[in-house]
């Protein structure tokens, strides 16, 4: 045992370093070829979630112009309504002056008649 192999260490299989695993705490060379796996690895991660925000903003893009179309159809709907009973309005109040108007000519009436009546009562009173 006086050889070299006997001042040599071996190092269990599972502790080698294997390409492409992390190695924690350990200091091993990568080269160049892996660095370009890896950040091909990354480039395509990177690709496929701009792509499938790109799919997620198109789909919220479409709701929200259906939504948009929607609203926009409601708010006529709303205006139209609100042109209708506007002019309903102003014609009540019209109709409100008139029949203020109506009142007030009745009231004249009615004071008119009592005078009548009063002046009749009076009368009828002096003669008998």
């Amino acid at each position: 045992m006086g050889s070299e192999e006997t001042n040599m260490l071996t190092v269990p299989q599972h502790m080698l370093a294997q390409p492409g695993v992390p190695q924690h705490g350990i200091n091993i060379a990568v080269t160049p070829e892996d660095q370009k796996e890896k950040k091909r690895k990354i480039d395509a991660n990177y690709r496929q979630r701009c792509k499938i925000r790109k799919e997620e903003l198109g789909i919220n893009l479409q709701i929200l112009r259906e939504e948009n179309a929607h609203l926009k159809r409601e708010n006529e709907s709303c205006r139209k309504e609100n042109d209708s009973m506007a002019q309903k309005l102003q014609s009540k109040e019209v109709e409100i002056g008139n029949l203020k108007r109506e009142i007030g000519n009745s009231k004249k009436v009615i004071s008119n008649q009592e005078i009548c009546w009063n002046h009749c009562h009076k009368t009828l009173l002096c003669n008998n």
